[in-house]
């Protein structure tokens, strides 16, 4: 379907989810300014893709309705929100691939759950990837292997650098 410019209703309802699944804070980075936003509907008329200055930044994901982050928007998210909010820090940068496993994991926002948007970085808060939390941080302490995150975009592999 065509990109077509974000109306006043449709930002509401964005900038309503993205601070429902994040903060205001970020809802607010991430759809401003307002008239270089727009999105692209689905077949069914929802919003699919939201695009900021023509990039795409957010995909809506068809399971639950919420959002994923492109590479741009989660350095936004980095800019906007303290160290560990929504972030996954890992100990071995160059093993993030296709998921972080729990041994790799060196601290995480402890506020997360299942299912949530991750953004993952290394130990110095530097954008390394994006990807969706498999376990609960509370489990962590006694996991000694299995993925913690499956990665669905990496800076510099899979992506491009923000």
């Amino acid at each position: 379907m065509p990109v077509k410019p974000a109306t006043r209703s449709v930002l509401r309802v964005i900038r309503g989810l993205l601070s429902y699944q994040f903060t205001p804070r970020v809802a607010e980075a991430l759809t401003t300014p307002e008239e270089e936003v727009s999105v692209e509907y689905s077949s069914t008329g929802r919003v699919r893709f939201v695009r900021l200055q023509g990039e795409r930044i957010l995909t809506r994901r068809a399971g639950d309705g919420l959002f994923s982050l492109s590479l741009k928007a989660a350095s936004v998210v980095l800019g906007v929100e303290p160290p560990p909010r929504f972030r996954v820090a890992v100990r071995e940068p160059e093993y993030v691939s296709g998921g972080v496993l729990a041994v790799n994991v060196d601290w995480i926002d402890g506020f997360l759950r299942p299912g949530d948007e991750v953004i993952i970085v290394d130990s110095e808060d530097r954008l390394l990837g994006v990807g969706r939390l498999r376990v609960p941080p509370s489990m962590l302490a006694g996991l000694e292997r299995g993925e913690v995150v499956r990665v669905r975009r990496v800076v510099g592999r899979g992506g491009v650098e923000p």
